[in-house]
């Protein structure tokens, strides 16, 4: 390994985002719904949950940890049956946490309507936390 470079191990656990990911938080951001936002969160399981849902853990796409509120943006791969059943594990570990869970499918590249439509729900979805837009945002309810 070069001198300043990483290993290709710690590069390989590095989230990859993708551009819809990208249009997403910048249509968020220009209406105001980032503040307690966080992105590409990694959510290791415990072993009971492993033993009871078959996997490991899960990469969120975003999250308002003060509303308990979790998005994940589905783009190609999740239409698969395997990703599919994996998916539905990774919620139910979520839900049962306590999580509220919302997936979010698109097909690249995201349309405008589509990025619309995402944005439009996870709008609605945080207003019905509490949450208000324009740096007056009330956490819980």
């Amino acid at each position: 390994m070069r001198p300043g470079r990483e290993p290709e191990w710690r590069q390989r656990m590095r989230p990859k985002v993708a551009n819809a990911e990208v249009e997403i938080f910048m249509e968020l951001s220009r209406r105001k719904l980032t503040t307690g936002y966080t992105t590409s969160r990694a959510f290791p399981f415990t072993q009971i949950e492993i033993e009871k849902h078959h996997c490991f853990g899960a990469n969120v796409d975003g999250m308002w940890k003060q509303l308990d509120i979790i998005v994940f943006y589905d783009g190609h791969p999740h239409t698969r049956t395997h990703q599919m059943n994996r998916d539905d594990a990774v919620d139910a570990v979520l839900v049962e946490r306590g999580w509220d869970v919302h997936r979010y499918p698109y097909k690249a590249p995201i349309s405008d309507a589509r990025l619309k439509e995402i944005v439009d729900d996870i709008q609605v979805v945080l207003e019905r936390k509490g949450y208000k837009a324009s740096g007056g945002e009330t956490f819980g309810t």
